[in-house]
């Protein structure tokens, strides 16, 4: 997570405290205490997620309640929260969401994974429920979700970057190779909307299965063979929505068939996995990852649409970062069935 993410943290934590002063003015007189619920999956007994994403937000979240303890509450007030392990499973959050209502919480900061139920839920209640990370759509509706929020943009928003790569580069037509997941479909589905609406013509669509993870046998595989086979002799722009060592393999194909050195094949892709930030972790940490200098050479091939890099002043960066990972270990790893620091992306650029 970055610097501003904290200090989104932070904010939200500050305008909350003042925002939420009238109506638990009885608790705050009585003990001068807000105490707020953070819902988060510490741990993933079932394998829900690909990725685990949880790890720099718990940290940051206690990192930042000190800051606007220090820096914003005044009068001898001050922040506080409860934390529940959801463990990826969305009945869980659902029943530790009312049991943070029923405690008398005023807020709750989560869940940090599936969103509509529990923003469904928190609407009911009329608790305002503030999420980190959810790419769920449904949640836009503020009519069925008038008290969720989410600071962080859902993936989908990369598809606006991609059309403005199109628009820049005056590209008419492409084809598009998708994650079946929801969590790509969702991009898929408002990249087409937006390609259709400015004329670009998508000449083929073809999804692969979401559960294919390159270089591990998991018993299942995806055959980029047939797939270009079928399409490459129609396409020169390939739009790739999945993880980046999906992207990376589809890169590797392209190559052994000697498609990218011909200039008949050119990719454009995404760096939406949460545990990445940058074209830099980009490139390193998965195109270097078997120090395979072919591969990451296979970058000159395409443009990846990367999530915004913070803007400011730097300088605090580094002492920010060791902070909340040092409080993530101290105070939430023992929960962790497996540790993970993730970094949480901001808005989207190319």
């Amino acid at each position: 997570m970055a610097v501003s993410s904290v200090l989104n943290i932070a904010l939200f934590i500050a305008f909350s405290s003042f925002t939420l002063f009238n109506s638990v003015q009885s608790q705050i007189d009585e003990n001068k205490t807000i105490t707020i619920g953070f819902l988060i999956p510490l741990s993933d007994p079932f394998d829900n997620v690909e990725i685990p994403v949880i790890g720099g937000v718990s940290g940051a979240l206690d990192f930042a309640v000190e800051l606007v303890n220090k820096y914003i509450m005044g009068k001898g007030y001050e922040f506080a929260y409860k934390f529940e392990n959801t463990g990826y499973e969305t009945n869980v959050a659902l029943n530790r969401l009312g049991k943070f209502w029923r405690a008398g919480m005023p807020a709750v900061i989560g869940p940090g994974f599936t969103c509509a139920y529990e923003g469904k839920l928190a609407g009911a209640l009329n608790l305002p429920l503030i999420d980190y990370l959810c790419e769920d759509e449904v949640v836009e509706d503020r009519t069925l979700y008038p008290t969720y929020i989410r600071y962080n943009p859902p993936g989908k928003d990369v598809a606006y970057a991609i059309v403005g790569l199109f628009h820049l580069w005056e590209w008419s037509r492409c084809s598009i190779i998708s994650n079946d997941n929801a969590r790509y479909q969702s991009v898929t589905d408002t990249l087409q909307r937006l390609f259709e609406q400015d004329g670009v013509e998508v000449t083929n669509y073809r999804t692969f299965n979401g559960g294919f993870v390159p270089e591990y046998d998991n018993g299942i595989t995806v055959d980029w063979d047939t797939m270009l086979d079928d399409i490459a002799s129609t396409t020169r722009i390939y739009v790739f929505i999945g993880t980046v060592m999906q992207h990376r393999d589809f890169l590797l194909k392209l190559n052994d068939r000697g498609m990218l050195d011909r200039g008949e094949a050119f990719t454009i892709s995404t760096a939406i996995e949460h545990r990445l930030y940058g074209l830099t972790l980009y490139a390193e940490n998965i195109f270097n990852h078997w120090d395979d200098d072919t591969v990451k050479g296979l970058l000159k091939y395409t443009v990846i649409v990367e999530q915004e890099v913070p803007k400011g002043d730097f300088s605090l960066y580094n002492g920010f970062v060791d902070e909340y990972v040092q409080r993530t270990a101290d105070i939430f790893t023992p929960y962790f069935s497996e540790y993970h620091v993730s970094i949480i992306p901001n808005n989207v650029t190319v």
